[in-house]
């Protein structure tokens, strides 16, 4: 779902190809990280236990 789409910005409920972008943006910032968080973060929000949203910025994901 769509949550605000206005000029440069998009807030959206996760989808799953969210999760490996985020995934790498960690691992090029020196993080140890792996995609299993927001793989939970994506179940969750399936079974109407969590809102997971993520902002575009300019068509970007920040």
């Amino acid at each position: 779902m769509v949550y605000y789409n206005q000029n440069e910005i998009l807030i959206r409920d996760m989808e799953p190809g969210d999760a490996q972008i985020i995934t790498d943006g960690e691992i090029a910032q020196g993080w140890n990280q792996s995609i299993d968080k927001y793989l939970a973060r994506l179940k969750d929000q399936a079974e109407g236990r969590a809102i997971s949203l993520v902002l575009y910025l300019s068509k970007k994901l920040k």
